[in-house]
């Protein structure tokens, strides 16, 4: 696999429509690493995640996944 990401955000809930606390600082986190130039990803492994955003690449992985993916980033930020 090519490199995934350039920063991947990993977040413990569900990643949903309507999101507080943690979930928005992961969101606006992503965002603000999207808008200085990077590729963003945002994932959790609980599903579903239902929340897109324009900047940042927003998705569901079961743990294997999850793994393939961190190992393929730059760097991972883990919340």
């Amino acid at each position: 696999m090519k490199q995934a990401f350039d920063v991947l955000v990993i977040y413990p809930e569900a990643i949903r429509k309507t999101l507080a606390g943690t979930g928005i600082r992961a969101l606006e986190l992503a965002r603000s690493l999207a808008r200085a130039g990077f590729r963003v990803g945002l994932t959790s492994t609980s599903m579903p995640n239902d929340r897109s955003d324009p900047d940042v690449s927003v998705f569901d992985t079961t743990k294997t996944e999850l793994l393939r993916y961190a190992s393929c980033s730059r760097l991972l930020l883990v919340q």
